[in-house]
């Protein structure tokens, strides 16, 4: 006999599910601490998804020197302008910004997303550093401020910005900071191919759903009268609905991160089709990556890439062959 009823499947761990805040995901301090000193995150702009041939040389594999077809997914990332450095220090128990720098050379399009100061010059900046090193010991962390550059890929002028934490100790993340404030950084300077890496993002939004495509659940035959017919989903007492129950509401335009996912390749190579990618256009002369398996959100939206919370060696390797767009 068939099941008459069919529970809620969705883990409740992510109610409220609700609409995404901000689109730019947060780049976090992951794995090992102890990774280098350069910058523990990146992030780029979702082309889409194509296959690549390769051959699995993995020991010990099922599919062993055979030729697998390998979904993969394409990200464009474009360098990273630092335009500034903030300093967080930790008066209580959390850390809390102390102060921050921005460069006196910022790029044009970065005034449509804050407000740049006219008194911003070289001595301003020179004198935060100065007041910086003689209050070092109040500092406990850095971070770079860094903006994309998303004119190169044809998408939208307004830049995305975003903080970017910095392996090793305090001194060795201030000095990195100084060195490399004012300049871009790549995407190959933080990470290698063939390890593992975590992406983030904001999924596709679906809008206001109801219960069936939110929950799963199922609804009665038509010949099903008079059980629950005039029911409500809540008892009588406690008199109110549980957030338990299974209702409508908003679907996708979640922020997700997805683990374990392997970078196959670090190209610069032009792998545009003819007519360009659906919903992208064409992939300029930037760097790229193909990440194994499929990303969250929809083509154009900002992905941020950091590094695996668990390990980063993978033990599948591939030889790659051909990518299929």
């Amino acid at each position: 006999m068939a099941k008459k009823t069919k529970p809620r499947c969705g883990s409740l761990a992510y109610s409220p599910r609700q609409r995404a805040s901000r689109v730019v995901p947060k780049i976090k301090k992951r794995g090992d601490k102890n990774l280098g000193i350069f910058p523990l995150g990146f992030a780029g702009y979702k082309v889409g998804m194509a296959q690549i041939m390769a051959t699995d040389i993995t020991p010990h594999s099922p599919t062993n020197k055979i030729n697998v077809a390998i979904p993969c997914t394409i990200i464009a990332t474009p360098p990273l302008k630092i335009f500034g450095i903030r300093f967080y220090h930790k008066p209580y128990i959390h850390l809390m910004p102390y102060t921050e720098v921005i460069s006196e050379k910022s790029d044009k399009d970065l005034s449509r997303v804050i407000h740049l100061s006219k008194n911003n010059n070289a001595e301003a900046v020179s004198k935060k550093f100065e007041e910086i090193e003689k209050n070092k010991d109040e500092i406990k962390e850095v971070k770079l401020l860094c903006c994309t550059n998303p004119r190169l890929l044809n998408i939208k002028k307004k830049p995305d910005i975003l903080e970017i934490p910095i392996g090793g100790d305090i001194n060795t993340q201030i000095n990195f900071a100084k060195e490399n404030f004012g300049k871009e950084i790549n995407v190959d300077n933080t990470f290698k191919e063939n390890t593992l890496i975590a992406v983030s993002g904001v999924t596709k939004g679906k809008g206001w759903q109801g219960a069936v495509k939110r929950w799963g659940i199922i609804t009665q035959g038509r010949k099903v009268t008079g059980k629950r017919r005039h029911s409500p989903i809540n008892p009588v007492t406690p008199r109110h609905t549980s957030w338990r129950a299974p209702q409508g509401g908003q679907v996708g335009y979640h922020m997700r991160t997805e683990t374990n996912r392997i970078l196959l390749k670090i190209s610069k190579d032009n792998i545009t089709p003819k007519g360009g990618f659906l919903n992208f256009g064409v992939l300029n002369d930037t760097k790229y990556v193909i990440v194994k398996g499929s990303v969250p959100g929809p083509a154009k939206r900002i992905i941020g890439l950091s590094f695996n919370p668990y390990k980063i060696e993978t033990k599948e390797k591939y030889e790659l062959k051909e990518l299929i767009v």
